[in-house]
Formats: structure tokens, sequence, C-alpha cells
């Protein structure tokens, strides 16, 4: 009767019921390995922010430093001015007040008048 009984519950008549502690086991073998591998994670992230803590307080302290000895703002000034310079344009507008001084001073010179006056 036994047997009946087994093959009513759907179990076949020579094997056993499988025992719950072997898969308590496996669960708790793999619950181990993600304990360990969530501690590898956890103290990378800790190094991680270390590091970029690190490194945003290097770069906040030249900041500061650049902004309180006034070395930023030499630094951006003197790079406009290299700017301005290299293109021409200091040249350009120095070219146009000179060249209208010495227009206007051969002009005095020669006793001419200047376009638009009479003499």
């Amino acid at each position: 009767m036994a047997g009946r009984a087994g093959l009513r519950r759907g179990r076949s008549p020579g094997r056993r019921a499988p025992q719950p502690d072997r898969g308590h086991r496996a669960s708790l073998a793999q619950s181990e390995l993600l304990a360990v591998e969530l501690d590898s994670q956890e103290a990378e992230h800790a190094e991680l922010r270390r590091a970029a803590t690190s490194e945003h307080d290097d770069a906040l302290e030249r900041v500061i430093e650049a902004t309180e000895d006034g070395s930023m703002l030499h630094g951006e000034v003197l790079a406009r001015w290299q700017e301005f310079v290299g293109t021409g344009d200091l040249f350009r507008s120095l070219e146009v007040q000179v060249g209208g001084s010495a227009t206007a001073s051969r002009r005095f010179l020669r006793g001419r008048p200047a376009p638009g006056q009479a003499r």
C-alpha cells in the first residue's frame, strides 16, 4: 500500500523525497558568495569615493589659490591680450590713428586745409 500512496502523490515507488536540507545548503552557499561580493563592491565604492573627493578637494584648493593671488585673472587677461594682438586688431587701430595723424600733420606743414574746410 505504501507504494500506491507514493504513486498517488506523484512519486515513483523507489525514489525518496528530496531532502529540504540540500536546497538550503545551496541557498546558504549562494548567500555567502553574494555577501562576499557585496563587501568587495562596498570597499571599491569607498575607495572610489575617497579618490574622487581627494581630486575635487585638490582642484578646489588650486582654484582658491589662483583667485587669491590673481594668477587666474592675470592668465585670462594675458590670453585676451595675445588674442587681440594676434588677430591684428591692435595694429589696425593704431594704423588708423597714426595714419590719420600723419596725414593731418603733412597738411598742416604744407599749409593745406583739411578736406571740407575753406581757406
